[in-house]
């Protein structure tokens, strides 16, 4: 299993991103309409680094722009974001 930064937009805007754990791409989308956290739209998405994982409260929820920052600096704030946004 591998932690996925998914990231969704529709109407040329952001519309949020999620954090979905899944043994590949396809099912971490599926996965996000199952656990209510893909407001539709079109996604992009890209696995996490081996060996990276989100903090808990980011994980299988829709995440708001404030909170995408917030995860960066969770994770070092090092550019660990950019690593894992599409």
């Amino acid at each position: 299993m591998t932690w996925y930064w998914l990231s969704f937009a529709g109407d040329k805007r952001w519309l949020g991103a999620a954090i979905v754990e899944a043994p590949d791409f396809i099912t971490a989308v599926h996965r996000s309409h199952v656990l209510g956290c893909n407001p539709g739209g079109e996604v992009m998405g890209q696995p996490f680094p081996d060996g990276v994982a989100p903090p808990p409260e980011y994980a299988n929820r829709l995440l708001t722009r404030a909170e995408c920052e917030a995860f960066d600096r969770a994770m070092g704030g090092d550019g660990a974001l950019e690593k894992v946004r599409p």
